[in-house]
């Protein structure tokens, strides 16, 4: 009898070892895959990787590993949206927020705002992208500048495609205070490029030229010549304006 019992310890002691070695070689499985995924995203082969993630997903699942899933449908909701299938990028994406919110992982949380809004952007709902980049630079506030930059960035380029050429100044006057910030002078580049082609739609030609000017001085220290080109063409324009409204008005003062 009692060798009977030392014996069901024994074979307990066995399951719980076995139990423990599937776990590490799924988890060891899952990672080869979902490496895969990302070494095929990196080199724009998007089907293969989605191929590869759902492999990850699927012992994910099986290993209740709710952090492993997360990466996946995330990973696989970019994939997506790089082939241009939007509707099943947004259902992985639904999917990894759901499971972020559930985690109270606020990083990713913020990741699937982000591309949500710009899959949206796409799609050229600019409703649903400005709901998502509200709740991004929400939750921005509490994580880091970078996010709360990009978001009031591309909620200035949404309101100039809107045509609300006001709010699109504001928008990136902030993002502009941000990249002052932190130091990031591409996006500030940018940034001023953006508030000089807003004031020349409304008609604000010396800020137009100002602006890019600023813009201009930043390229050439950053070295980005197609940004410079870019600046040289808004300068002639904005000199172009300008020349024709000294010769037919009265110079324009913008309250923005």
């Amino acid at each position: 009898m009692e060798s009977l019992e030392n014996s069901i310890i024994l074979n307990k002691k066995v399951i719980r070892v076995a139990t423990r070695q599937v776990l590490y070689y799924k988890r060891n499985e899952f990672s080869t895959h979902r490496n895969l995924g990302f070494i095929y995203m990196h080199l724009k082969q998007f089907d293969k990787a989605v191929e590869s993630l759902d492999k990850a997903l699927e012992l994910a699942k099986k290993t209740g590993d709710t952090t492993m899933e997360l990466d996946c449908y995330s990973s696989m909701g970019l994939a997506y949206k790089n082939m241009g299938q939007f509707d099943k990028a947004v259902e992985s994406l639904d999917k990894a927020l759901e499971l972020a919110k559930k985690t109270g992982d606020t990083t990713m949380e913020l990741d699937c705002y982000s591309s949500m809004a710009m899959i949206y952007e796409l799609l050229e709902e600019y409703e649903k992208t400005v709901d998502y980049l509200n709740k991004a630079l929400e939750l921005s506030n509490i994580q880091n500048e970078n996010e709360k930059n990009v978001c009031f960035d591309s909620l200035g380029g949404i309101c100039f495609e809107l045509g609300d050429y006001y709010q699109a100044i504001k928008y990136h006057k902030k993002a502009v205070y941000i990249s002052k910030k932190i130091g990031d002078l591409i996006k500030e580049c940018n940034q001023y490029l953006s508030l000089g082609q807003s004031y020349s739609r409304l008609g604000y030609h010396t800020q137009h030229l100002e602006y890019s000017k600023k813009s201009l001085e930043l390229a050439k220290k950053t070295g980005d010549t197609t940004m410079e080109l870019d600046c040289y063409n808004q300068i002639g324009l904005a000199y172009q304006n300008i020349d024709y409204m000294n010769s037919n008005l009265l110079p324009k003062k913008p309250n923005c």
